[in-house]
């Protein structure tokens, strides 16, 4: 996978986070998560997460994004969790039947996220 392959829009297909035994369970963010993810050729990266229901949930962060040794790291500019502000946020990245597939791994924390790549101009709904 090189940068190409990235550069783009990307909407949320699924989120799991892995308890100690690997079994799948809801994230903070519900079953019904939704989300959106842009990686641009510049260097500049955004995700945006939340609940699906009427509940409230948020999770974002903008900043740079590089590879490197076959990861993404993300390096936090602006964060709605103020601890990452400065910091890297690393993801395994693979590309899975034409989704991007995330992972994060912290400590016994496991976490799991598919995109799906948006066609050029696709807004989404609004």
């Amino acid at each position: 996978m090189d940068a190409a392959d990235l550069v783009g829009q990307w909407e949320l297909v699924s989120m799991a986070e892995f308890d100690e035994d690997g079994r799948p369970q809801d994230g903070p963010l519900g079953p019904a998560a939704r989300g959106r993810l842009y990686y641009g050729a510049d260097g500049y990266m955004s995700v945006h997460l939340m609940r699906g229901d009427s509940e409230p949930g948020y999770i974002g962060y903008s900043g740079g994004w590089r590879l490197e040794d076959g990861r993404i790291v993300h390096r936090v500019a602006v964060s709605s969790d103020p601890s990452w502000v400065g910091g890297d946020q690393v993801r395994s990245a693979e590309m899975v039947r034409g989704l991007l597939v995330l992972g994060r791994r912290d400590g016994t924390f496991r976490a799991r996220l598919a995109w799906r790549r948006l066609p050029v101009g696709d807004l989404g709904p609004g």
